[in-house]
């Protein structure tokens, strides 16, 4: 967590959130999930248009992986992601379902 924290700390002068999505199975997935309230690391529920990226706020995630990254501004708009921060090595910091995301495709349809 320490180094996605480092490497994504030059993002914030360009963006406020940051997202990670990641394929399970035959579908992709979209963490946290942006319609609804998501577990956080601290354990608490809440409804954002990502993680923050300043203050640091660790992923939570439902399995370790490869995820790809987007930035979002602070309304939550997708901005250009800089080189080196497109994809990272996560590990989860709290257990979640794959379901706790939002489905973004389903590769089988």
């Amino acid at each position: 967590m320490a180094e996605l924290e480092k490497k994504l700390g030059p993002c914030a002068e360009i963006a406020f959130w940051y997202r990670l999505q990641i394929v399970v199975g035959d579908c992709a997935w979209s963490y946290p999930a942006v319609d609804r309230p998501t577990i956080r690391f601290d354990g608490k529920k809440r409804q954002s248009a990502g993680f923050r990226i300043s203050p640091y706020e660790p992923p939570v995630v439902p399995k370790r992986g490869e995820y790809a990254t987007y930035l979002c501004d602070w309304e939550g708009n997708v901005v250009n992601t800089p080189e080196g921060c497109a994809v990272f090595q996560v590990e989860p910091v709290v257990l979640i379902s794959v379901e706790s995301g939002t489905k973004l495709y389903d590769f089988r349809q």
